[in-house]
């Protein structure tokens, strides 16, 4: 299922729109990357490439518009709180693309942002629209440390980590693939 043309063609026009699925320096992605579509890509940039041009030529069966890919691929954030699962669904992406973790939206849980996944996984989709009625929230990356802010609160530290960790420095199961 492709995003309606409605709320499409704004995406489609920003020039920083790359697909809606990951922006590398961060590794934050829409709704996730689970580890068979990561299998099938070389580079960040392929992926984004390929829900660009599906996103613009309407392809209605592709990987922009398949249920376990990046845009609406919810077993991601639903193995936020099984680490067994969870770590054999995004650790394979997260070594394959040297990320020490992933952020994800698309799926909401609990009205917070969700960390789990020993700080690996990231969920920030809060509901925020008036259609959902989740409160506002954010995510704020300052010199590797990680908060939440969520409507009407103080900014809560989630964790710290290197900003930017060299796959070298990262730990065993996540260096990158040889």
């Amino acid at each position: 299922m492709l995003l309606p043309d409605e709320l499409a063609e704004p995406l489609r026009a920003q020039s920083r729109f790359t697909g809606g699925v990951f922006c590398a320096a961060r590794r934050v992605c829409h709704a996730g990357l689970g580890a068979g579509v990561a299998a099938r890509f070389k580079t960040l940039a392929e992926i984004n490439s390929v829900i660009r041009d599906e996103l613009a030529k309407g392809d209605e069966d592709g990987l922009a518009a398949s249920a376990t890919g990046p845009l609406w691929i919810r077993s991601i954030a639903e193995s936020v709180n099984s680490p067994n699962d969870g770590d054999a669904v995004i650790l394979p992406a997260l070594k394959k693309f040297a990320a020490a973790r992933m952020v994800v939206g698309h799926s909401i849980m609990d009205n917070r942002i969700t960390v789990g996944l020993n700080d690996r996984l990231i969920l920030i989709d809060v509901g925020m629209t008036g259609y959902y009625g989740g409160p506002a929230a954010c995510l704020i990356i300052e010199k590797g440390e990680f908060f939440a802010v969520h409507d009407g609160q103080k900014k809560q530290k989630l964790f710290s980590a290197p900003a930017a960790a060299p796959a070298a420095s990262q730990p065993e199961e996540l260096k990158p693939a040889a």
